[in-house]
């Protein structure tokens, strides 16, 4: 019965991984009811069309965006802030092309959320896969704009994507080839103060014309030659009001423009013959029987089959040119298939809980026989404690954080707002009446006290700080102007109950502090009157700050003090298993009958004893694994004359050769003298290594040290890894062998882990001295339960041991094609963790304790999996097949990685590989120790070759990365995954041919 269960433990455990992983893909699907078949619109701004009705929006601030069909169900949904994974952050704009492709004009903010580091235009699949980016612009720290880019009113037409630059002075319309994504700038127009006077553009093709608004009212036509006409004036400059203010535009079939009007809130069309009439209103609407009461529309786009798509108020409208109404909703509905999705993503979670409680009882019943261990119940019961005890006084620190913040920031923003409403000149705003004053010099006089209150935003204290002016005209709020000029003079603001406070303190004189959330951030702002030289309210003045950058400094905060902590428990876990597993190891061999203690020869459960002391041993190895390189630039000086890239990496590459070198020499003595001895020297020499590590002052010295460090690694680590394969016994073999791999990959992630936290404290140098501390440990616990092998046997046909055996050793065919075929191959292809990802990740902005992060996960993959695995899968198919297995696992992580090229195939690839070298590395020595030439050559020497091969395989992995990448990341990633897949294919026919000849022979 436990022999029937253990594949579906194993199949527990594969698949609580990927229910973890789809749960924590899926996150947002989690704030929606998984009973509600409709997903509610969250503050919608921008909306569109295709010829076939389908209809696209942004909303969620920006940071969602949304397809549905002509009857509003849902089609998909794309969410921004993907966290390095292709997608976008911030939705400006969007468009479609005849094929169903969307394009997405994309906006990265600053820390701090207020300037554009880049703008990108990213197309999506008609079912919104992402495909690549057609064009990027980067600005330079000077030369960001304030939240909104340069960049707008994107269209597609006949394979071509059309987008306008707003400069300073001038505006270029640029059009970009869809399949080459070359660009050519086909109108360039000179144009005042261009960046900040343009609204919006409208553009008509062959020829190619612009039709644009601007914040003065007006609506303008360019043509190729760069001429201007007036299209469109909402101005009556006879009177000092104006009627009609065009803020949005859009172009449909060359001659007619489609504007929304803010102030009448209508959206407008100017037909061919110049007549202006109304296309969609809240009174429209309501004749339709839509219930529209307070509407406002403040953009408008315009599909090729001619449908006009806006939002209003919380709601997306769509009608005709003959202003009927085809969708009016604020949600959509979701599909069957899309509901029960859904659903099926909650059930996740039930799933979830109940594979873990099955692991759970899986491991006290079989595992520890009901039974658990003192030591590992104490263990897991310090971890539960620290994992409460960090919510807990986490969750209380940041809500006393956040309080404290808002605090300081409300004082900051209430005496900034009352020396800036001493700055700004009432009698003078009271002067800006109408659009047409927008950039005017009262304007520009105002608008120069503004910024000039938070001193343009240049000190540490005002870095997020914006201000706004409004007034109040018919106890109706409007905005005169903006810090980031994104609204004119007199700009309606929406009616739906947010404009109270500003009434309040325009009517009562009184200053009002308070936050809110809208579609463009959350805020944290206050308001207060502006006065004339008569002491008479004509204005309203807002400073404030978006609190974007806050959040994500406390996000990050958060997450980093979640992320140690759980990095700190993962040691932990570590270090306690280590325990639990010595502590058992050593009460069973106490248990032993009395002739089996005293017996010399070695028996597996002595084997399994040397999983605790490597944890230690690469523990103390790995400590500085993380920083060598860093110490090794703070200790530079020239050597030789030779480049200083080179001079920092040759600690690392002495200590790597010293390593193949002396394994090689190692297994040589181990034949000779045993395994205590060999590893008894190697530990006197990393001690000495890292003892002298940490005194260097010099880079010749620390040089040395590593080398000397490095030569007690090799022996070190060949004679573990003699000890364990020396019963007799095949399964007792890959049982010791995957102990050892878990107990090293467990003390090279605890190593890399505790010594960079001990190198923040204490220095990188202390660092060396806490590994010789380890170290002595480890020769104590080497001293007082590693045996020696005495009984080591010199085999038949090795008498000679020269050159002659050492390479006939090498040109037997099975290990020359083991080598040639499997080894170096495998080797090469799993530094795609070591060398690609690193500098992949790097590329998509991960931080560096992420990278770490994905190590982990490689290092727990082995840990864990490794020995359960190692032993059921080589009893199933044998130490051949599932070395083979290994392999096609290996590949099918490059595979997929080649084809999805996202930093999230990139972890996935890495857990296959994990999954891979969990039994793979274990059953390739074993495979080699079977073969007939390394048993004839020795078992230490021929270990001691397979080291010096292994390492060789490591060393041309980076350049064969290096040099296929320069194909491309993604095809050269595939071309080593269908190589390798030849050559795994390849050794696996010249095996089983070598096996027949044999047989053959035999047989005559």
């Amino acid at each position: 019965m436990i022999h029937r269960k253990k594949p579906l433990f194993f199949t527990s455990i594969i698949l609580a991984g990927i229910l973890c992983y789809s749960i924590l893909h899926n996150l947002p699907v989690y704030s929606e009811n998984p009973f509600n078949r409709f997903m509610n619109f969250k503050q919608p701004v921008f909306a569109t069309s295709d010829a076939a009705s389908n209809i696209y929006l942004i909303d969620d601030g920006t940071k969602r965006i949304m397809k549905l069909d002509a009857a509003g169900k849902v089609i998909f949904v794309l969410n921004g802030e993907t966290g390095g994974s292709p997608g976008f952050f911030s939705a400006q704009e969007l468009a479609v092309d005849s094929y169903g492709n969307l394009y997405v004009l994309d906006n990265l903010l600053d820390e701090n959320g207020q300037n554009v580091e880049k703008e990108e235009i990213i197309r999506y699949t008609a079912n919104g896969k992402f495909k690549d980016i057609v064009y990027s612009v980067e600005y330079a720290e000077e030369d960001r704009p304030i939240r909104t880019g340069n960049i707008c009113s994107i269209s597609v037409y006949k394979e071509n994507l059309y987008l306008y630059n707003k400069k300073k002075d001038s505006f270029v319309l640029t059009r970009v080839a869809l399949d080459t994504k070359k660009s050519k700038d086909i109108i360039h127009v000179a144009f005042a103060d261009a960046a900040s006077m343009i609204v919006d553009f409208g553009t008509a093709y062959d020829p190619p014309a612009s039709i644009f608004t601007t914040k003065r009212g007006e609506i303008y036509k360019a043509v190729e030659t760069g001429d201007l006409s007036l299209v469109y004036t909402g101005d009556n400059k006879a009177a000092d009001f104006v009627s009609s203010i065009p803020w949005k535009a859009e172009v449909y079939d060359r001659d007619t423009v489609y504007f929304s009007d803010i102030l009448q809130r209508s959206i407008r069309c100017i037909e061919p013959s110049g007549n202006v009439r109304t296309l969609i209103s809240d009174k429209i609407l309501q004749e339709q029987g839509y219930d529209s009461d307070g509407v406002n529309f403040y953009t408008v786009s315009v599909a090729a089959n001619g449908n006009a798509v806006l939002v209003s108020n919380g709601n997306v409208v769509s009608c005709n040119n003959m202003s009927i109404v085809g969708f009016y909703g604020s949600r959509g509905l979701l599909p069957v298939s899309g509901y029960l999705l859904r659903l099926l993503q909650w059930i996740q979670i039930v799933l979830l809980a109940g594979i873990l409680a099955f692991i759970a009882w899986y491991l006290v019943v079989n595992i520890f026989k009901g039974r658990p261990s003192a030591v590992l119940m104490q263990s897991l019961f310090v971890i539960f404690a620290i994992v409460i005890a960090t919510l807990l006084v986490s969750n209380t620190i940041f809500d006393k954080f956040q309080s404290r913040y808002e605090s300081d920031i409300f004082n900051h923003i209430s005496q900034t707002m009352f020396l800036a409403s001493k700055n700004i000149d009432g009698d003078t705003f009271e002067k800006i009446k109408k659009p047409e004053h927008f950039m005017d010099e009262n304007y520009k006089l105002i608008r120069e006290q503004l910024h000039a209150s938070f001193n343009y935003n240049q000190d540490t204290w005002n870095e997020g700080f914006y201000g706004a002016l409004y007034t109040v005209v018919d106890n109706k709020l409007y905005a005169v102007m903006y810090y980031d000029d994104s609204k004119c003079p007199f700009y309606p603001l929406a009616e739906d109950g947010s404009e109270q406070d500003y009434l309040r303190v325009f009517n009562e004189k009184i200053m009002i502090t308070t936050k809110s959330s809208d579609a463009e951030g959350d805020w944290m702002y206050g308001m207060t009157p502006v006065l004339n030289s008569s002491g008479k309210v004509v204005g309203v003045l807002e400073v404030g700050t978006d609190s974007y950058g806050f959040n994500q400094e406390n996000s990050r905060l958060k997450n980093e003090v979640l992320l140690k902590t759980a990095t700190l428990l993962v040691v932990l876990i570590f270090i306690m298993l280590e325990i639990t597993i010595f502590a058992d190891l050593l009460r069973k061999r106490r248990e032993r009958l009395p002739d089996e203690a005293d017996s010399k020869m070695i028996t597996s459960l002595d084997t399994l004893t040397m999983r605790p002391l490597c944890f230690l041993i690469y523990l103390a190895c790995f400590m500085s694994g993380s920083f060598v390189p860093i110490l090794m630039k703070q200790l530079y000086r020239p050597i030789l004359g030779l480049p200083e890239n080179v001079v920092l990496a040759l600690p690392i590459s002495v200590e790597a050769l010293l390593i193949a070198v002396s394994s090689v020499i190692g297994g040589y003595v181990n034949d000779k003298k045993g395994c205590r001895p060999t590893l008894i020297s190697g530990l006197v020499l990393l001690f000495g290594g890292q003892l002298i590590s940490g005194f260097a002052g010099s880079p010749a010295m620390f040089i040395f040290a590593r080398a000397v460090a490095g030569a007690g690694m090799g022996l070190t680590f060949i004679s573990m890894q003699n000890y364990v394969v020396i019963p007799a016994s095949e399964e007792e073999r890959n049982e010791g062998i995957s102990a050892l791999n878990s107990g090293g990959f467990a003390g090279l992630n605890a190593g890399l882990i505790v010594g960079g936290l001990l190198a923040e404290k204490f220095g990188m140098s202390k660092v060396y001295f806490f590994s010789t501390a380890l170290v002595m440990i480890c020769v104590f616990l080497s001293i007082k339960t590693v045996k020696n092998n005495t009984c080591t046997v010199q085999k038949e046909g090795n008498s000679q041991g020269s050159i002659k055996s050492l390479f006939k050793f090498f040109t037997t065919p099975a290990v020359s094609t083991f080598f040639l075929l499997m080894l170096i191959p495998t080797v090469i292809c799993t530094m795609f963790i070591d060398y690609f990802f690193p500098l992949f990740a790097e590329g998509q902005k991960m931080s560096t304790s992420g990278i770490s992060r994905a190590f982990l996960l490689y290092g727990l993959s082995i840990i864990y999996l490794g020995p359960s695995l190692t032993v059921y899968i080589s009893k199933k198919i044998g130490a051949k097949l599932s070395m083979l297995l290994a392999a096609l696992i290996l590949a099918a992580a490059l595979l997929q990685f080649a084809v999805q090229g996202t930093l999230t195939s990139a972890f996935i690839a890495i857990f296959m590989i994990g999954i891979s070298e969990s039994f793979g590395i274990t059953l390739r020595v074993n495979y080699f120790s079977s073969i007939n030439a390394a048993d004839l050559l020795g078992q230490g020497k021929s270990l001691g070759y397979y080291g010096l091969v292994e390492n060789l395989g490591q060393v041309l992995g980076p350049i064969i990365y290096g040099m296929v990448i320069g194909m491309g990341i993604f095809k050269g990633i595939g071309l080593i995954g269908i190589f390798f897949i030849g050559v795994i294919s390849l050794f696996s026919i010249l095996s089983v041919r070598k096996k027949a000849a044999v047989a053959n022979a035999l047989k005559v």
